[in-house]
C-alpha cells in the first residue's frame, strides 16, 4: 500500500494497458518529462479491483479497447468505492463519437496515447483539481470538529445560550431550556422566541426584535418578563449578537 503524500509530489497512478512493456514506456516517458509517477499495472478487471482496494490512488490512465477491462467498469468501480479518482482515457485516435461516450461515462479527458504533452497537461490539471478537492475536504472536517467542540462548550456552559433564526429557536443549551421550563432540546427546537416572552411584554419585545434584526438598535440587550412553560412570569435579560450556526 502506498504512503499518503499530502503534497502530491509523487503521483500514484493505475495504468490499464494491453501491453506491460508499453505501459512501462509510458511511465518512463512521464518520469523523464518531470512527472514523479509511481504506478501499478493492470490488464484485467480483477487486477484493477485489487489495485483500487489495496492502494491510495491519485489518477487512472486507461486504454479503452482492452477486451478484459471495460472503461465503464473502471469508472463504476471508482464511484462505488467512494474514492475521488479521475480517469484519463488513452485513445488511439480522436474519434469524436468515442470521446463523447467516454466523457459521458465519467472520464475527465480523452487524449491520444501518442500525445505526451496533452497527457501531461491533462494530468497536471486533474491532479491540481484533486489536490484542491482533498484540501477542501480536510478543511470541512476541521470545521466540523470545531463546530462539535463549540456545541460541547455551549452545552456545558452555565450561561443560558440559544440560537435564533427567523424568530425560531434552532438550538438551546440545557441552562436556557431549564429557565423557560422545557424538558429537552427537542421540545425547545422550533419554538418561536415570542413564546418564551410573557404576554404583557410581547408587543414591546416584538418591536425591539424587529429593530434589532434591521440593525436599527443601538443596544443588543432587552429586559422583560419571560415565561415559556413556567407558571409565573420572571425577570429575564436577553443579550443578542450575530452568529453563524450549522447544526
Amino acid at each position: 500500500c502506498w504512503d499518503l503524500i499530502s503534497n502530491m509530489e509523487q503521483t500514484r497512478a493505475i495504468i490499464i494497458h494491453e501491453s506491460p512493456n508499453e505501459a512501462e514506456e509510458l511511465v518512463n516517458s512521464l518520469r523523464n518529462s518531470g512527472q514523479h509517477v509511481r504506478s501499478v499495472y493492470c490488464d484485467s478487471e480483477e487486477s484493477f479491483s485489487d489495485a483500487m482496494s489495496g492502494n491510495s490512488v491519485d489518477i487512472v490512465l486507461a486504454r479503452p479497447n482492452i477486451p478484459s477491462v471495460d472503461i465503464k467498469f473502471v469508472i463504476d468501480t471508482i464511484e462505488q468505492s467512494g474514492d475521488d479518482v479521475p480517469v484519463v482515457v488513452l485513445a488511439d485516435s480522436r474519434d469524436n463519437v468515442a470521446v463523447v461516450e467516454h466523457l459521458k461515462a465519467g472520464a475527465v479527458d480523452v487524449v491520444s496515447v501518442e500525445d505526451l504533452e496533452h497527457l501531461q497537461f491533462a494530468m497536471n490539471r486533474e491532479l491540481s483539481n484533486l489536490q484542491e478537492r482533498r484540501f477542501k475536504s480536510l478543511l470541512e472536517l476541521e470545521v466540523e470538529e470545531v463546530q462539535k467542540r463549540c456545541l460541547l462548550l455551549l452545552g456545558s456552559s452555565r450561561e443560558p445560550i440559544s440560537y435564533i433564526m427567523d424568530g425560531m429557536h434552532i438550538y438551546a443549551n440545557e441552562s436556557y431550556i431549564e429557565i423557560f421550563g422545557f424538558d429537552d432540546e427537542e421540545e425547545m427546537e422550533g419554538v418561536p422566541i415570542m413564546d418564551v416572552i410573557a404576554s404583557d411584554d410581547q408587543s414591546k419585545f416584538k418591536d425591539f426584535f424587529k429593530s434589532y434584526q434591521k440593525g436599527e438598535n443601538k443596544t443588543a440587550s432587552f429586559t422583560c418578563h419571560g415565561q415559556g412553560n413556567k407558571e409565573e412570569p420572571f425577570d429575564v435579560h436577553f443579550m443578542f449578537s450575530s452568529a453563524e450556526y450549522d447544526g
